[in-house]
């Protein structure tokens, strides 16, 4: 968001705010109190020690001899879908042990160690739910896997699947494992003598991954956090720069393919792409919880896409041939995220699609924040649209053009089925359609006085064609939200979504302006699919070019309707109700949204709830 212009007091004296003095004072509190903020690369090497990777499973220890008839001893057994046995329940008790030794918790009292099958159970739930499938189920091995990676996979299960019984269990280790350095993760005593520098990196790299998906630490506490470091070290070895590590499929091509090595070694390379892919979420989700930019340089990104699904999830090495012979590629294409529009492919699917509408957000968000520094006056002289802003300086002013081409490019993934996509696009469009930092000035952030100054210019936003497309990119997180569940360990945090959503369209509401023509006009009902095909750039690409892709929408009386708000404004309704502004409708909508967000259940009592608790009373 864009700093806040300083308006002379007599600008505002007769500017209303949407909450009373008192509620402000009240509400004030309950922020978060975010403000803006501001060798040998291993990429070289990195392919190479991943095929020639001594274990089937990238992850997993390389196999030995006493593996070998520990293995042969088990095949007459009975064992878990897993592999989880007692010495894999034996081993994680050593492990946690370690733990315990190296950090004391004043008046924490062990509750006992979960069972072999809850703890099998917890796998499974990890493989099924986990947002990103990056690590290869068909050779996963729980007996060959390390304690550090097989223990943050387990508490990720058993927060999900036990959640009260659980939770001391899981909250104390979760804080153990957040505050070892990273030393530790690398030469832990379990894995001295197994494995090269590099492998130990990678290992840390998935380690940290499943621990920090447990993690609800508060937005300072991040970048001092091991996340951080995850992230700088991955860019320092160039693993964001797939141009450094040669040509994949040649590298591939040298394992021969006519044996199950080749599958492995191909399952091993897929592993490592994805979790590349998945620390960019990673920086994505933090940068929308801390209102700030990114970690890692968007315009040095150069990533191997994944590979289809149907590959990856083959559960044998046949049934990996025949997905093969279907017509998925082995290799897929690499993109760069500075020139997304030279270097798009002709189609992707979800996964590709969720990383690069994060990437544009954190290119975004870096924008903003270079462009804001110098000039705390930028919204005053110019513009309410962050997107406008960003089109005139040569940092940002390929990202919406980018971003309309993957509605154009990919708009089959933009359907409510895609949920995970549909709800980061919507986001990414807000963030550039409206600022959020303005908006929550307005709500009573910085005070009282704030709060006046901050109303003046919303109500100039709210005129705009870039606000009337906000509040669209808002009510569709509403609808996607109201008719589905997000399950799962998951970045795209509802109460985060919702609650800005909630801003946008409830202080669009609040400073609305009837007008005498839209008595006979019917109102545009916010709470229906739209069809971002064809609203193209409308409110968000400037300067305004009308029909700028040459797009003929297949169903013109709807896809018309949005567009044609945008570019005109006119009176709107939400769930069916006409909204005819003020300072109760816009409560009313705020309602709404906390209803809806204490409904999704884990959420009820956040912080986001607790404030639109706060604003709607009436």
């Amino acid at each position: 968001p864009f700093s806040t212009p300083r308006l002379n007091n007599d600008h505002c004296g007769n500017t209303q705010s949407l909450l009373s003095v008192e509620r402000l004072q009240q509400v004030q509190p309950l922020w978060r109190g975010k403000r803006a903020a501001p060798g040998v690369l291993l990429i070289r090497s990195l392919w190479s020690k991943v095929i020639q990777h001594e274990s089937d499973n990238l992850f997993s220890n390389p196999t030995t001899a006493n593996t070998n008839q520990t293995e042969q001893a088990l095949d007459g057994s009975r064992q878990l879908r897993w592999g989880v046995d007692e010495d894999c329940r034996k081993r994680l008790i050593d492990f946690c042990t370690e733990l315990d030794n190296r950090i004391y918790r004043e008046g924490f009292l062990a509750d006992g160690f979960p069972t072999k099958e809850a703890l099998d159970a917890s796998v499974d739930f990890f493989f099924q739910y986990f947002p990103m499938p990056f690590i290869h189920k068909a050779t996963f091995n729980s007996r060959k896997t390390p304690g550090s990676l097989l223990f943050s996979m387990c508490l990720i299960g058993l927060a999900a699947l036990y959640p009260e019984s659980s939770k001391p269990f899981v909250l104390h280790y979760q804080k153990v494992l957040a505050s070892l350095p990273l030393r530790w993760h690398l030469f832990s005593r379990f894995d001295r003598r197994l494995l090269p520098h590099v492998q130990k990196l990678i290992r840390y790299c998935k380690s940290e991954l499943t621990s920090i998906a447990l993690l609800h630490c508060l937005p300072a506490q991040f970048f001092v956090s091991i996340a951080s470091t995850l992230l700088v070290i991955m860019e320092k070895h160039g693993l964001f720069a797939a141009y450094l590590g040669g040509d994949l499929a040649t590298q591939l091509q040298a394992v021969p393919d006519d044996n199950e090595n080749s599958w492995k070694a191909w399952a091993r390379v897929e592993c490592w792409k994805r979790m590349i892919l998945y620390v960019l979420w990673l920086d994505a989700a933090y940068a929308r919880l801390m209102g700030s930019a990114g970690v890692v340089n968007m315009d040095n990104v150069d990533v191997h896409l994944p590979c289809d699904t149907l590959l990856f999830e083959a559960g044998t090495f046949p049934k990996f041939l025949q997905a093969a012979k279907r017509g998925s590629k082995l290799v897929e294409a690499r993109m760069e995220v500075r020139n997304i529009l030279a270097t798009a492919p002709p189609s992707l699917d979800c996964t590709s699609m969720i990383t690069l509408v994060g990437c544009l957000y954190l290119k975004g968000a870096t924008a903003r924040h270079q462009l804001r520094g110098g000039n705390d006056d930028i919204w005053g002289t110019q513009s309410c649209s962050p997107a406008e802003i960003l089109a005139r300086d040569p940092m940002g002013d390929t990202i919406v053009p980018s971003i309309i081409l993957l509605a154009q490019k990919y708009g089959n993934l933009l359907q409510k089925k895609n949920t995970i996509t549909l709800l980061g696009w919507n986001n990414l469009c807000i963030s550039l359609t409206v600022d959020l930092n303005l908006l929550e000035i307005a709500l009573g952030r910085d005070g009282v006085a704030a709060t006046y100054k901050a109303t003046s210019l919303v109500r100039k936003w709210s005129r705009s064609a870039s606000a009337r497309r906000a509040i669209l990119h808002a009510s569709q997180i509403f609808e996607i939200l109201s008719s589905s569940r997000l399950h799962g360990s998951t970045f795209a945090r509802p109460d985060l979504l919702l609650f800005t959503s909630a801003l946008v369209l409830s202080m669009y509401v609040f400073v609305m302006e009837s007008k005498a023509e839209d008595q006979n006009t019917q109102a545009y009902e916010l709470l229906q699919e739209v069809d971002w095909t064809a609203v193209e750039g409308e409110g968000m690409l400037y300067p305004p070019i009308a029909n700028s892709m040459g797009y003929q929408s297949q169903d013109p009386v709807m896809t018309d309707a949005a567009r044609e708000f945008i570019q005109h404004g006119g009176p709107i309704s939400f769930a069916g109700e006409d909204q005819l502004g003020g300072a109760t409708a816009a409560r009313k909508v705020l309602l709404n949204y906390m209803h809806l967000l204490d409904d999704l259940g884990r959420w009820r009592g956040s912080k986001c709830s607790q404030l639109l608790r706060a604003m709607s009373d009436f």
